[in-house]
């Protein structure tokens, strides 16, 4: 338990390190990233129910 507490503590030391260093390029690529799982989540509720919703063409 302790070496993946260990883990995530650097994977979030890099995280920030990156932020720091460029926060245009880091929040542009969280907006793109978040933008893709967006599409992703939609895209697999709209195949749950078969039809696209009735608002759109």
């Amino acid at each position: 338990m302790a070496n993946s507490r260990k883990n995530g503590d650097d994977v979030q030391r890099a995280r920030l390190a990156r932020l720091l260093s460029d926060p245009a390029t880091y929040f542009a690529d969280a907006r793109r990233q978040a933008h893709e799982q967006a599409k992703r989540l939609l895209a697999s509720r709209l195949g749950e129910h078969g039809e696209p919703s009735p608002g759109r063409p």
